[in-house]
């Protein structure tokens, strides 16, 4: 066996490898459009899906800041009204 017939060994090896793992994965590997097109799809979701948690932050911490601040101007203002 020389260096080239070692090297086609490997290569056939590691391609067979790398289609059962993208086989196992779910992914065609006879239409690489299509697992293109699957991984963009998902690129999406998981953009969207940061994008909501993000607002959803936001939402929780202008909801816990405005609550604070209320309750400061309620309370100044009873301290106030109180002590005249």
């Amino acid at each position: 066996m020389n260096q080239a017939d070692a090297h086609e060994i490997a290569a056939a090896a590691a391609e067979e490898a790398v289609e059962r793992t993208f086989v196992r994965m779910g992914l065609d590997t006879r239409d690489p459009r299509e697992a293109q097109a699957d991984m963009a799809y998902l690129r999406t979701q998981r953009k969207a899906s940061e994008r909501v948690g993000l607002a959803l932050r936001v939402a929780v911490y202008t909801t816990a800041i405005t609550g604070l601040l209320s309750m400061l101007w309620i309370g100044f203002k009873q301290a106030f009204s109180n002590g005249s």
